[in-house]
């Protein structure tokens, strides 16, 4: 699952949304030499001299530059109530969780500390009841930890726990304490700059950083990815051809199967294996050294700790694993029952399969989905694997999903708040037509997880969130008239679905440790038991079309496989015995052959074999029991505390204050650095203090953030010194610049499904001041005073498309940015500044190629000066007066094909470097500049044109920090001159 601004997550090491660091939304260029000096100024690196300690911080920072928070509802009123080693915030009316991870607390952190060796400072908790998505995360700047009220709505993959809060605590508690792990020269010296800092630990493989927190939910709780079959599974499913990737790949969160999950399955048994071999405390004692020593990494740790490389560490582990792997698999295979024949199945395996159906006609339709092709939904003959039709979908939010009759989908799907930045969201109801495309929505804001309609058409069987709980609720057909069938603390349903006569619901039940299929009357909400509860995970129930048997996917075996229950003579039958897991099965109309998913390679396949339980292995069971009743005492005890009201003021102190060096026309300046904000990120700021030893001149630039309403309000005061040229056109020169600024922004989400629409819109007011600080220049008094307002605005639509396609499938990015002076209000400097650019994506003939066709106008007037990097072509600056381009107006016409060059999925180190894609692009700029009113003929005469090629790879540095870099070579025209620039894109 995802989780807001770069945190290190229970199931994903998550970015915010991956925007690259551009000049615009609809069109970036990289930095040209003509306009490095301005670029420079921008990013704010213009010093002559910067220390060794404020470059680390910067390298830190830019890792992380949007580690604001999660958005919450501004309705919330937030509390606060401490430990010793936890302060907890919490939205009123959320006191029972609160008290829940109170409760949980100093066990949680006992376990965590003596693993690790390491007393952290108290850990700011934020619990967050705005989504419906299970998860949670640690993040920096200031570090916390998040912790979603939200229950598993998928009862499987996370072990047999009885308190999933639990693990999630466990597990981001453990990021918490390795990462901000803080010892030796570094620890001291972030005494000095501030705590926030103290995230030497961050610049870890990925497997390590969440290998130890997959281990220590593991030995920690009753649960945990380690006791899960399916998380098992999913790691040996990758020991076929062509075998594991490389420790270097196990270091980053991949877009390689399987996607964004290869550091977690890996980190599990790579830390599990140095902790069985090294003893319990290795992965401690690489911790400690690590943070001790920083600059050797975690590489220098381990081969100090173990006594070994790490390629000799990985070749024993691999020898290991794949000894244990084939064993597994051919004990398994043992069991001589069939793993089916193939129906569906991807042959690179880079698509999945992820849910099928039967159609009345007796074919198959599957849900596809992967990085390689688009969402579709592919039709298929059962006997011959032969695909019928294939219709695209376009994206697909959905939870879970079943076919109706008439071909459409039951399902729920994800509804984000259009304000909540993708992080207040609700999930419900939906039908989707996949010939029209149309999705109608049948509930709202009811938290409905899965779903099946009766027989009859009347009645809808749901399950629902209610709280920390997931209920079974019941529903008219049209969505409407919502009433509980069971509802009780402490349980979780999942997977409801109907028998073919009505009369009877069957569905999985969480109830502690155990995961059982129960059969409930749809009026009294009676539940019975198929078999005494165990330990044992069962799910995916469903009934065959003559009502005798239930089949369901099961890992009692000790790997998922398929069963059968004879509903009337109550007897239990194994139908397959597959090498890593099968689940999802389905029966045919004619009750003949069975279907259900296949694991290989971190994907799913669809296959099938003759329905004939008795064929099958027989499985001694006892005879059902009532369902455990949950331990309520532990999982929602009695609220025993007061919070106090609000976010105290201690939380606002800085936690970073760092020393910060650069200069200014007369030498070194020197001052500190300050930033801070609540933990939950409501309110922020950043302060530079500056003081110039040689000018004797102080300056400053505070910031302000607000985001406790639906704008983002932001408010700047400044007084600095800049090289360069604010104020018209003219030689370069020195100077001072004193403003405010005010602005409002919103990030809309218009729709996710079937293609994504979003938009931000932001405006303001500034007020400028100019001094010359150059002795040969001087600003004249009537020239010196800017008021004015401002707004940007952009819009993207985003097709489904394959995450391998280099463009987005006709998709569009608008892009408007808008200043205009006033000569009102003291402003001595009217004019205005306005730049419009529109981009079109048009799909290639060649596969995952694509084109990029953009325009972009420029005008401005007045004395100001704009940079006008967006709207030049390549290869040429703003002072090239042949082309205009230092005139007001200027056009460009952009046209650029892009496409990959190599897949790859290797680096170097074990995690200094990690390469992704070599791709390329060429291109073809046309433009030019004029004065006054536009005319065709007096632009042909100026118009400039350059094409070239690109050449870059996508990759990942130190683990985290994700860019693009590479060169840009072409040819100008009309000069037939030749020009390259380096590129560097940061996809933070």
């Amino acid at each position: 699952m995802s989780s807001p601004m770069n945190p290190i997550g229970v199931f994903s090491f998550h970015s915010c949304e991956s925007v690259p660091v551009r000049f615009s939304a609809a069109k970036y260029h990289y930095l040209k030499p003509d306009l490095k000096k301005r670029a420079m100024r921008y990013f704010n690196l213009s010093g002559k001299m910067n220390c060794l300690v404020f470059l680390l911080w910067t390298a830190v920072m830019l890792l992380f530059p949007c580690q604001a928070s999660a958005r919450y509802n501004p309705a919330f009123q937030w509390y606060t109530v401490r430990t010793d080693h936890f302060i907890i915030y919490y939205p009123k009316g959320h006191e029972l969780v609160a008290q829940r991870v109170l409760s949980l607390g100093e066990e949680v952190h006992k376990d965590v500390t003596r693993f690790l060796g390491y007393e952290p400072q108290p850990c700011p908790i934020v619990l967050d009841p705005g989504t419906d998505l299970f998860n949670g995360y640690l993040s920096l700047f200031p570090s916390r930890i998040s912790l979603y009220e939200t229950p598993l709505y998928s009862l499987r993959g996370m072990g047999p726990g009885s308190d999933l809060l639990d693990l999630v605590f466990t597990h981001e508690y453990t990021h918490y304490v390795h990462i901000t792990t803080s010892l030796g020269w570094y620890g001291g010296l972030t005494d000095i700059l501030g705590k926030g800092l103290a995230v030497s630990n961050i610049f870890s493989p990925g497997w390590i950083t969440e290998g130890i927190a997959t281990n220590t939910e593991t030995l920690f709780t009753d649960g945990g990815r380690g006791r899960s079959p399916l998380f098992k599974a999913e790691m040996r499913s990758f020991t076929e051809d062509p075998g594991l990737w490389s420790l270097n790949s196990a270091a980053v969160a991949s877009p390689y199967a399987p996607p964004g999950q290869r550091i977690y399955l890996a980190g599990y048994h790579l830390v599990d294996y140095l902790n069985r071999i090294y003893g319990q405390d290795t992965l401690a004692r690489i911790s400690k050294y690590q943070a001790e020593h920083p600059l050797g990494g975690s590489a220098e740790a381990l081969k100090q700790v173990i006594g070994k490389s790490p390629q000799q560490f990985y070749r024993d582990f691999l020898k290991d694993f794949l000894a244990q792997s084939a064993l597994i698999k051919k004990e398994a295979l043992a069991e001589g029952l069939p793993s089916g024949r193939i129906v569906l199945a991807e042959n690179q395996g880079l698509n999945s399969f992820e849910s099928h159906f039967w159609t009345e006609k007796g074919t198959i339709t599957a849900l596809r989905r992967g990085y390689d092709r688009k969402t579709a939904l592919v039709e298929a003959d059962p006997i011959t694997g032969k695909i019928i039709r294939e219709i695209k979908t376009g994206i697909l939010a959905n939870l879970s999903a079943r076919r109706l009759p008439d071909g459409r989908l039951l399902l729920p799907e994800v509804f984000y708040h259009p304000l909540g930045e993708r992080t207040i969201d609700t999930t419900d109801l939906v039908i989707f037509d996949p010939i029209t495309k149309v999705h109608k929505r049948l509930t709202r804001s009811q938290h409905i997880y899965s779903a099946d309609l009766s027989p009859d058409g009347r009645t809808l069987v749901a399950t629902r969130r209610n709280g920390m709980w997931i209920d079974l609720v019941l529903l008219d057909g049209d969505g409407t008239n919502l009433r509980p069938l069971i509802s009780k603390p402490g349980l979780y349903f999942d997977k409801p679905c109907w028998s073919p006569d009505g009369s009877r619901i069957a569905a999985v039940v969480k109830s502690g440790r155990n995961s059982d299929i129960v059969l409930i009357n749809p009026v009294s909400g009676a539940m019975e038991l198929l078999f005494k509860s165990d330990v044992a995970e069962d799910n995916d129930p469903e009934f065959s079309p003559d009502g005798q048997w239930l089949v369901f996917s099961s890992d009692r075996s000790g790997i998922w496989n398929i069963f059968a229950w004879d509903l009337a003579g109550k007897k239990l039958f194994q139908m397959t015995s597959v090498p890593y897991a099968a689940g999802d099965p389905w029966i045919s109309p004619d009750g003949k052959t069975l279907s259900f998913s296949f694991l290989t390679r971190g994907v799913k396949q669809v296959r099938a074999l003759p329905f004939h339980p008795p064929s099958g292995k027989s499985i001694e069971v006892e005879r059902p029991s009532a369902v455990e009743e949950p331990d309520l005492g532990r999982l929602q005890p009695e609220v025993a505390f007061t919070g106090t009201k609000g976010i105290p003021l201690e939380a606002y102190k800085p936690f970073i204050h760092t020393p910060y060096f650069k200069s200014d026309e007369k030498g070194i300046q020197a001052g500190l650095y300050l930033l801070g904000a609540d933990p939950l990120g409501i309110n922020s700021y950043s302060l530079n203090l500056l003081y110039g030893f040689n000018s004797g001149r102080p300056g400053y630039d505070l910031n302000l953030t607000n985001k406790s309403f639906w704008p983002i309000l932001s408010a700047r005061i400044y007084d600095t010194s800049l090289e360069g040229n604010t104020v018209d056109h003219g030689e370069s020169f020195w100077f001072r610049e004193r403003g405010a600024e005010f602005s409002a922004g919103l990030n809309i989400i218009h729709r996710v499904v079937p293609d994504k629409i979003t938009s931000s819109l932001k405006v303001g007011a500034r007020l400028r001041h100019f001094d010359s600080l150059d002795d040969k220049v001087r600003i004249s008094d009537d020239a010196d005073l800017s008021v004015g307002y401002f707004g940007v605005a952009s819009l993207t639509r985003r097709p489904d498309s394959a995450s391998r396609d280099m463009v987005s499938s006709w998709g569009e990015d608008f892009y408007l940015s808008y200043e205009k002076g006033l000569s009102g209000l003291g402003g001595k400097l009217p004019g205005y500044n306005m730049v419009i650019s529109a981009t079109q994506y048009v799909p290639s003939y060649f596969k995952h190629q694509g084109l990029a066709l953009t325009i972009t106008h420029q005008s401005q007037e007045g004395l100001l000066f704009y940079s006008k990097a967006l709207s030049l072509p390549r290869g040429y600056g703003d002072q090239d007066t042949e082309g205009g381009f230092e005139k007001r107006n200027n056009l460009l016409l952009t046209a650029e094909y892009h496409f990959p060059i190599l897949y790859t999925d290797n680096g170097y180190g074990l995690y200094a470097y990690h390469s992704h894609l070599l791709k390329g692009s060429l291109f073809v700029d046309y433009g030019a500049g004029w004065d006054g009113g536009f005319n065709w003929e007096d632009r042909q005469g100026r118009t400039r044109t350059s094409f070239g090629a690109t050449l870059t790879n996508r990759a990942v540095l130190f683990a985290v920090l994700p860019v693009e870099f590479g060169l840009q070579a072409g040819y100008k025209v009309r000069e037939g001159g030749l020009f390259a620039n380096f590129l560097l894109k940061l996809d933070l």
